[in-house]
């Protein structure tokens, strides 16, 4: 288990290096000048060439690849265009808020998910089964945007129970709490949603199996059976979508987190592309690859646990 998790770690590297070449020239070559777009369109051509030679922008693509990815193993992801503070300065002061965002929604896309499923299976057929699938469709059909705009006419302006935006400080307080539910609640639900479907799908598969029949038979209380011999089972798969959902949040959080005004990475990183801030844009997506990537990583770790059979050499 060691060495797996050593190669994996040793992956991470030639990942992250694919995803910093493609994203630097995804920016690079797409069309418009961030420095005339920083400067306004009054800056004379001597002020724009002088900060293209400060920022080193007028030198050869391979030149300024071959810097930044020099500067990253010196942990200087460079300044922000837009700020001119250090990249790891702006997304450090963001990355807790996105931190509780996408943790607190991964527990609710979880917790829904492995639960409503369950149940549908257990109750297959029953008002209980079709009522919850009925839910995840509708959950699964609404934008993110959308849900976020609803609740929050439902639950802020309405009945005003939680505040409509924005992110109540100091945290591990009753009003953080209430300004982390709606966000939270809007980015989980689409996970919850698909979780739900796989869950129910292949509990049913696995409670037709043969050695659920032998359990049964050997006078196990259903309980007994469903808990501990179907259902851990059953999450393998579940375990798969939920690493590819985590993903599916990180991404989401960008839509959420501006709809709510909340000041996270997701939000900062709309500002950056809007503004053209390459260096801010090139943080956030490794940011966001190292995460995805760890996640999976966790996975695949989890794999061992839940089925004894998976050995890694």
């Amino acid at each position: 288990m060691r060495r797996y998790i050593a190669r994996r770690l040793l992956l991470v590297v030639p990942v992250l290096l694919g995803v910093s070449l493609l994203t630097f020239l995804m920016i690079h070559l797409t069309p418009g000048d961030p420095v005339q777009l920083m400067l306004g369109d009054q800056a004379t051509p001597e002020a724009i060439a002088l900060l293209k030679a400060k920022l080193g922008l007028d030198q050869p693509l391979h030149v300024q690849f071959g810097h930044y990815l020099i500067n990253i193993l010196h942990g200087d992801l460079g300044d922000s265009i837009r700020t001119n503070r250090p990249v790891m300065e702006e997304i450090g002061s963001r990355f807790p808020a996105t931190v509780e965002l996408t943790a607190l929604s991964t527990a609710i896309a979880i917790t829904l998910g492995v639960g409503i499923g369950t149940i549908a299976a257990i109750r297959q057929n029953s008002p209980a089964d079709s009522g919850s699938m009925v839910l995840a469709i509708v959950w699964v059909s609404m934008p993110s945007f959308w849900l976020g705009i609803i609740l929050q006419l439902l639950f802020a302006v309405e009945v005003p129970w939680f505040p409509i935006f924005g992110r109540s400080t100091p945290v591990f307080t009753l009003e953080w709490i209430k300004s982390l539910v709606l966000p939270a609640v809007t980015l989980g639900a689409r996970s919850a949603a698909i979780l739900a479907r796989m869950t129910r799908s292949t509990l049913l598969e696995v409670i037709r199996e043969d050695y659920i029949r032998t359990a049964r038979s050997k006078g196990l209380t259903e309980r007994v059976v469903i808990y501990r011999h179907a259902l851990r089972n059953a999450l393998i798969p579940v375990t798969t979508l939920a690493g590819l959902q985590f993903g599916a949040l990180l991404g989401g959080a960008f839509i959420v987190e501006t709809v709510f005004a909340w000041p996270g990475v997701g939000r900062l990183g709309v500002q950056a592309i809007f503004m053209r801030d390459i260096p801010v844009v090139q943080g956030m997506v490794l940011l966001v690859a190292l995460m995805f990537v760890l996640v999976n990583m966790a996975v695949d770790l989890f794999y061992a646990y839940l089925d004894p059979r998976i050995r890694y050499g």
